[in-house]
């Protein structure tokens, strides 16, 4: 019930830099919020998961990340 691509760069799908122009301004607003400073952060890598209908993801951690996030979409 799960699927997910290959690992991408946001500039590999004009979608995918779509969302990291929407997303990567978050970055910096979290990093001011942790450190009290704006960040240079930069989305470096992205997939995406299809769950179907009982599909689930699995607690699991990302290597070599100080952060990671999930944007979903219906």
């Amino acid at each position: 019930h799960l699927s997910h691509t290959a690992m991408l760069q946001p500039g590999d799908s004009p979608l995918l830099v779509a969302a990291a122009d929407l997303i990567t301004p978050r970055l910096a607003d979290f990093g001011a919020l942790l450190f009290g400073e704006r960040l240079g952060w930069s989305i470096k890598e992205m997939w995406v998961n299809v769950l179907d209908v009982g599909g689930h993801q699995a607690m699991h951690n990302h290597a070599n990340s100080f952060i990671s996030g999930v944007v979903y979409l219906t």
